[in-house]
């Protein structure tokens, strides 16, 4: 299988080479596996493209920063190829259900210490719409936490957080229960029926029979 063509910017690229040297899904095959990262199906109330972040499943001693940063750019790479996607763009759910303080402030950290790597990822380096990041079932010192990456948020991301604890009633609006799963108050099957991998069946196999 030929390596794909990483979509961000060139100055994005040239500082972080190392982490784009080795861009095909298999180099993060642990990644889309483990359930972190999906995709779902249907599509936002604006045709946008939804992908789930299940932030409890982020062991970071396993998946350091740097992998999951990777696999975001693979998804995002792959679903970008869709016409209504490059039209309507992408929005983010993650859940925080089940994440403890300890490791939210690991996360804060990191980011702070990292410059805003990811910030800079979604607002910056990719060629696609970011319209908004719905959190889910946060705990109440999430927006104080909040605060320790404001500073590298950009005033349109700033106003498209969207803060909707365990009441998914505000949710709704953006995307109709119908389409949602399980555990977010949806009427489809677990989050787990969406994970990421899938996107990637056809490359993952190639690999697993190249000689």
């Amino acid at each position: 299988m030929s390596a794909l063509v990483p979509l961000p910017c060139p100055r994005y690229r040239q500082k972080h080479a190392p982490m784009l040297s080795d861009f095909h899904p298999r180099s993060v095959e642990h990644v889309l596996r483990s359930g972190l990262i999906s995709v779902l199906n249907d599509r936002s109330q604006g045709g946008c493209k939804v992908l789930v972040l299940q932030a409890a499943r982020w062991d970071m001693d396993d998946l350091p920063m740097s992998q999951v940063l990777k696999a975001l750019l693979l998804i995002l790479d792959k679903l970008i190829e869709d016409q209504e996607t490059q039209v309507h763009g992408f929005i983010l759910f993650e859940n925080l259900d089940g994440v403890g303080l300890l490791q939210m402030l690991r996360l804060a950290r990191l980011e702070q210490e990292q410059q805003g790597e990811t910030m800079e990822l979604i607002q910056d380096a990719f060629p696609g719409r970011f319209k908004g990041v719905h959190l889910l079932n946060q705990p109440w010192y999430v927006s104080i936490l909040l605060s320790l990456v404001r500073p590298f948020l950009k005033q349109k991301l700033r106003e498209r957080i969207h803060m909707h604890g365990s009441d998914f009633s505000g949710l709704y609006e953006f995307m109709d229960p119908s389409h949602l799963p399980a555990e977010f108050g949806g009427l489809l099957p677990s989050i787990d029926a969406y994970s990421a991998a899938h996107l990637f069946e056809h490359e993952l196999q190639d690999e697993e029979h190249d000689p």
